[in-house]
């Protein structure tokens, strides 16, 4: 399908039309934080299943030999938040 068609179905289908316009026209509302949030019945849960963080050889070799400070900034990606809470505000 291509974007209008898209846009169409989810216009025509009463279930998706609401968010379907929210999605388009007031995106600023939609929150995201880390975590999950216990009891909050509003909104989703979303996980990410990696953070690609692999590095490219640098002239040759491993950025650990070649450029160890971009080598720790690479591994200070392990400590981001992987899972949260998206609803609309």
């Amino acid at each position: 399908m291509t974007d209008p068609q898209l846009w169409s179905a989810f216009d025509s289908c009463a279930a998706t039309r609401a968010e379907s316009a929210m999605i388009r026209y007031e995106l600023h509302r939609l929150r995201v934080t880390a975590g999950r949030a216990p009891g909050d019945s509003s909104g989703w849960d979303f996980s990410l299943r990696k953070i690609y963080r692999s590095a490219p050889l640098v002239e040759g070799q491993r950025i650990e030999v070649s450029a160890p400070e971009l080598a720790a900034e690479l591994d200070a990606l392990r400590s981001l938040p992987t899972t949260f809470r998206v609803r609309w505000s």
